[in-house]
């Protein structure tokens, strides 16, 4: 593959990743804006993660034999008319509406990107791009956030949105410039959902991606509210969110060095370890800012080291459907952050949010039996 059109990839899944979780950083100015209360506001994540996750695979399977380039850019041109709408909403209700439709077009541009990536990737470098591909949509929930958070506090939530279409303008023309036509799918090629869904250990990786991203979004998604109720500024709070997206970007490189040189299995044990530890010291730390920097330098970065560590499992498990595995997984990890937005929200809602780190925590222990049961990914790395 080119490295100017691996470099469109990974640009275009950054931008259209940035949409998801940048309403943690503004979700109190959106709040006060539109006058609802900061737990119906972060639920403008759970909508769209919950839309992401249904609408991922079925959109998937519907476009599969449509021409990939036509999918990418219809999806994307609706995609920008609904971060413009996302802009222009004087309610609530309408921009919940938007998030939805906006949801469903991302849903569908990151599968089409994964799989074009892999159809047009030399086989031996499959696995690699892949991991680069996707390491865009890491990238813009770890920065995407902090920056989205100073544009918004700087010059209005509603920038955040323009800035966004803005952005996906220009993958758009790149896309239609530089990407040539891929075929989808022949009409005798058939997508293995069913076979995947029916294996124990991809159900069990699958599972361990929701309740981890879960564990971690019902603190994430209301770190803003926790912070300025402890007396923080929101300038303190965007510096906080940068430090975590630092320390999710060193976990994801970590994460997977470690993973080629001890195994997933060994990975997710250490890293699932440390992130539990860290979430039970967050509440604990949040009046001294040094050391609540230096835990939530060590939740973000065991956390996201943990996705690198799954993709290589579900690819070791199947390499010959390795897009779809990871289609799969996205789909897994927007249910957990819209899960984890939820409980947050219900947590925030009866007033015990600053109990959300230690029940998150709880949550964590699930997915660190799930890996000791796990054998074949240990065998095949």
């Amino acid at each position: 593959m080119q490295k100017r059109l691996l470099f469109i990839f990974i640009m275009s899944t950054f931008v259209v990743g940035t949409v998801e979780l940048i309403i943690t950083g503004i979700l109190e100015l959106i709040a006060a804006d539109l006058q609802v209360s900061k737990s119906l506001s972060g639920q403008l994540i759970t909508i769209y993660a919950f839309s992401f996750a249904i609408g991922a695979p079925i959109l998937a399977i519907k476009t599969a034999k449509l021409e990939r380039k036509i999918v990418l850019l219809i999806s994307l041109a609706i995609f920008i008319g609904g971060n413009i709408l996302s802009a222009l909403s004087p309610s609530y209700f309408m921009l919940a509406g938007v998030r939805i439709i906006t949801a469903l077009a991302a849903a569908l541009f990151i599968v089409v990107v994964l799989s074009t990536a892999a159809k047009l990737a030399h086989p031996s470098k499959q696995g690699r791009i892949l991991g680069l591909v996707y390491m865009g949509f890491s990238a813009a929930n770890v920065f995407g956030v902090p920056f989205g958070t100073y544009i918004g506090s700087t010059f209005g939530w509603r920038s955040t949105f323009w800035l966004i279409a803005t952005l996906s303008i220009i993958c758009f023309i790149l896309i239609a410039l530089f990407l040539p036509k891929t075929e989808g799918a022949t009409a005798n090629e058939k997508m293995p959902f069913k076979a995947l869904l029916k294996n124990r250990e991809v159900v069990s990786l699958l599972s361990i991606t929701t309740i981890w991203l879960a564990a971690h979004y019902v603190v994430y998604s209301y770190i803003s509210p926790m912070m300025t109720d402890s007396g923080y500024s929101l300038a303190t709070v965007s510096f906080i969110l940068l430090l975590a997206g630092v320390a999710g970007t060193s976990g994801t490189a970590v994460g997977g060095s470690l993973s080629d040189l001890i195994g997933s299995k060994r990975t997710l044990w250490i890293a699932g370890s440390l992130f539990m530890i860290a979430l039970l010291f967050l509440r604990l730390s949040l009046p001294y800012i040094l050391l609540f920097s230096i835990v939530i330098f060590i939740w973000n970065f065991a956390q996201w080291s943990t996705n690198p560590a799954i993709q290589s499992a579900l690819i070791n498990i199947n390499p010959k459907n390795a897009e779809l595995s990871l289609s799969l997984n996205m789909s897994a990890l927007n249910i957990g952050i819209g899960l984890g937005a939820l409980i947050g929200g219900i947590i925030i809602h009866n007033g015990g949010l600053h109990f959300a780190p230690f029940i998150a925590a709880a949550m964590t222990i699930i997915p660190l039996i799930l890996i000791k049961k796990i054998t074949s990914v240990a065998k095949s790395n």
